[in-house]
């Protein structure tokens, strides 16, 4: 396992093969739920139950499997290169402490030591959960209130959509969940580090834009996305059946806090750094001019203003995690005034 996880994600060209792995499973993944549906006549049903093309949290679950696992290769890659992109002072002790730090999330994205033990528990959490929603799924009728494509009355669509969700639920979300946790908690330790002994630096005319930050941007906004992925495709569960169970409340209730939280948590250390920096270059700058004409100190501020970006976030990122923000805020004043 160790092998195969090296060679999806740490080698050369991984973030490539993940996303390549991430497509192959949302085909294979469609692929035998169609045939078993079709299989057992389930791709429409009629009234009110729902067949498999009727039935909008398909697929969302599928591509919300194929997109943490594309998201995750990504943010492996900016990870693994910390290192050599961040901007630090004392260059030779900050990149090995960088080194040492990278060499920890390796370990865990290897599932080795404590990240092996706690993959296994989330594992045993997820198959708990995936017990229960096989054993209600087999009385759709009476749970939902309507047939479903996947309850026991078509069996085959039951077996396949069985052995689908427990492959999500038991080993893809516990990795994922061990292996982003890994990798934001690295990062915030060693930023934070850094930070906390006034190593990092800030590179004004950087090609990011972001000061030579923008890598922290990126796995922090991956993790963001990943979660936000999962989280929309249980919000489209509920919607479809209209009806909350203990599994739903409780997934809602994890990822919202995991949404809410890892917007703020994983870029922290950085964000306070720059936003600090900004104020600092800001205030000496316009000190200067008030003093007497400086057309260097008046181009800094217009640089500061326009030119480059306190933030480790491009713009497109801040507008997408603003939206996963408010997310969680959005759909429980939809369930609470009754619209879904």
């Amino acid at each position: 396992m160790a092998r195969f996880l090296s060679w999806l994600l740490l080698d050369r060209d991984a973030g490539r093969r993940a996303a390549f792995v991430s497509v192959i499973l949302i085909v294979v993944q469609a692929a035998l739920l169609a045939a078993a549906a079709a299989s057992d006549n389930a791709l429409w049903l009629p009234g009110r139950d729902i067949g498999l093309l009727e039935h909008p949290g398909i697929p969302t679950i599928l591509v919300a499997d194929s997109v943490a696992l594309a998201l995750l290769g990504f943010a492996a890659r900016r990870f693994l290169r910390l290192p050599g992109r961040l901007p630090v002072s004392d260059a030779p002790s900050s990149r090995r402490l960088l080194r040492r730090a990278v060499s920890r999330g390796r370990s865990v994205l290897l599932l080795r030591g404590r990240a092996g033990a706690l993959f296994w528990f989330a594992a045993g959490v997820g198959t708990l959960f995936w017990l229960q929603n096989a054993l209600q799924t087999r009385r759709a009728l009476e749970f939902y209130g309507h047939d479903v494509f996947d309850s026991s009355a078509h069996p085959a669509s039951y077996v396949v959509f069985r052995v689908v969700l427990w492959g999500s639920w038991a080993i893809l979300y516990p990795y994922v969940a061990v292996a982003f946790l890994g990798i934001s908690g690295t990062v915030y330790r060693a930023t934070a580090t850094l930070a906390r002994r006034g190593r990092l630096t800030y590179r004004a005319f950087h090609p990011d834009r972001s000061g030579g930050y923008a890598t922290i941007g990126d796995i922090s906004f991956a993790t963001i996305m990943a979660i936000l992925a999962l989280y929309t495709s249980l919000a489209v569960v509920i919607v479809t059946h209209h009806r909350l169970n203990i599994l739903q409340i409780s997934g809602l209730a994890i990822l919202s806090v995991a949404l809410v939280l890892l917007t703020f948590f994983i870029a922290w250390p950085v964000g306070r750094f720059m936003w600090r920096r900004q104020r600092r270059e800001r205030r000496d700058n316009y000190r200067r001019l008030s003093r007497r004409p400086d057309e260097f100190a008046a181009l800094s501020l217009m640089w500061i203003g326009s030119g480059t970006s306190y933030s480790p976030y491009a713009k497109y990122q801040v507008v997408l995690i603003n939206g996963a923000r408010l997310l969680p805020v959005v759909i429980a004043f939809a369930r609470v005034a009754g619209a879904i």
